[in-house]
């Protein structure tokens, strides 16, 4: 809960926000954004919705998608390569744990991870017309 509480107090200084914002209008490219509702290490939801906020604002142009799961904790999004990461797929319930929303919502957390995991490679292998 720590790392939230740091990122949650320095939102408060929205000057600052501002400031460290990035012109995310500049990379021309499509926008994936995930996020777990009840992420303990820093406010993803909020971040998220921030930046698609932001992007509507300037009109990007490209296309942008926001994913937020319900109940669903900070692993959300990771994907390091199956094949080669089996021991941490394994170990993926027990390294959970260290966030008590994804000991409370365990079942939504790990098919959130499967989830954003397809949504990720779909996303990646899109091919314009």
């Amino acid at each position: 809960m720590g790392m939230w509480i740091s990122y949650y107090n320095a939102y408060q200084d929205k000057v600052r926000e501002q400031e460290a914002f990035l012109p995310l209008e500049k990379s021309n490219a499509r926008i994936l954004l995930i996020a777990g509702d009840k992420d303990e290490a820093w406010p993803s939801t909020y971040s998220v919705r921030k930046m698609e906020a932001y992007l509507a604002g300037v009109k990007y142009e490209k296309e942008m998608k926001a994913v937020i799961y319900k109940n669903v904790s900070h692993l959300t999004g990771m994907m390091p390569n199956r094949k080669r990461e089996k021991l941490l797929y394994r170990l993926l319930p027990f390294v959970g744990l260290m966030y008590k929303s994804f000991g409370k919502h365990q079942q939504e957390c790990l098919a959130a991870v499967e989830d954003a995991e397809k949504t990720i490679i779909e996303w990646i292998n899109y091919e314009e017309d």
